[in-house]
């Protein structure tokens, strides 16, 4: 085949974020045009133990442990070859993150990158700014085609770490 005419390849963003795992799936064509071909989130709720006790405690990291081995299946179901897997500041701030992420890495064979403060905080303000130009599955690009101004604080944040995983996905996976 011709480097234009290559199939696409699949990709995959995961996003460790204070309250969920994200999962992107996209497909890659080789003029870079990205479509979303699968998005998977699992309520896990990291923040509230670093951000209480300092720790990811067992059943948190377990209830973490199970939604990562879901999303290594569908990860293998679309034969996936590159993954960006980002965490943020609940595992970051954690003490016993390295011995979490090896845990990690050891069940599911993924490993996470945790990225700092001013790295999130770029993403995060890039986020608000980025061009949608990729299409789904379904036919519209993440977030829904149209820049969003959230109304509550809570809404924010779960818009962010939406556009924190595509962010991720497009600077780190496609350079």
């Amino acid at each position: 085949m011709t480097a234009d005419k290559r199939a696409p390849e699949a990709v995959a963003v995961l996003d460790m974020g204070a309250s969920a795992v994200r999962l992107v799936i996209a497909e890659v064509a080789a003029g870079r045009s990205v479509r979303v071909v699968e998005e998977a989130s699992r309520g896990v709720l990291l923040g509230r133990d670093t951000f209480s006790g300092g720790v990811i405690r067992p059943k948190t990291a377990d209830a973490t442990f199970a939604a990562l081995e879901g999303f290594r299946h569908i990860i293998d179901t679309y034969r996936v070859q590159r993954i960006r897997a980002v965490a943020t500041s609940a595992v970051r701030e954690a003490r016993n993150s390295e011995l979490f992420l090896d845990r990690v890495r050891g069940r599911t064979g993924i490993a996470f990158d945790i990225i700092n403060g001013a790295e999130e905080s770029r993403l995060v303000y890039l986020a608000g700014h980025v061009h949608r130009s990729v299409r789904t599955a379904a036919g519209d690009p993440p977030g829904g085609g149209r820049r969003v101004t959230p109304p509550h604080p809570y809404d924010a944040s779960l818009f962010i770490n939406r556009e924190l995983s595509w962010l991720a996905f497009n600077e780190r996976v496609l350079e």
